[in-house]
């Protein structure tokens, strides 16, 4: 597999209405081009509350693909779970997406 570089256009928290509230990464990003994958990779809180998630982008490495780059920005939401009780700030790459004030014990 072969990763590109992923880039952030927008980022927002959101609230499921679920028990216990799960708390949802909405975002706007550009890939290198439409034959890539998005993935994404969540790290626990440090010990500041924050809560970084790496996006990245994957193909296969000798699959034929039209390397037209995309120009409109693709949507992705995901799910982030729930945390202890406490405020996180949220990033996503280089971009913050919001803080989370969780009451859950």
């Amino acid at each position: 597999m072969i990763r590109g570089e992923v880039r952030i256009d927008s980022a927002s928290l959101g609230l499921a209405q679920s028990q216990p509230p799960q708390e949802i990464l909405n975002f706007d990003y550009f890939q290198p081009t439409i034959c890539y994958k998005l993935r994404v990779e969540v790290s626990q809180p440090d010990a500041q509350n924050i809560i970084k998630l790496n996006a990245y982008a994957v193909t296969e490495k000798d699959k034929a693909c039209a390397m037209i780059p995309v120009s409109t920005p693709l949507k992705a939401s995901l799910n982030i779970g729930s945390y202890p009780k406490g405020h996180y700030s949220v990033w996503v790459n280089d971009i913050k997406a919001g803080r989370i004030a969780s009451n859950k014990m």
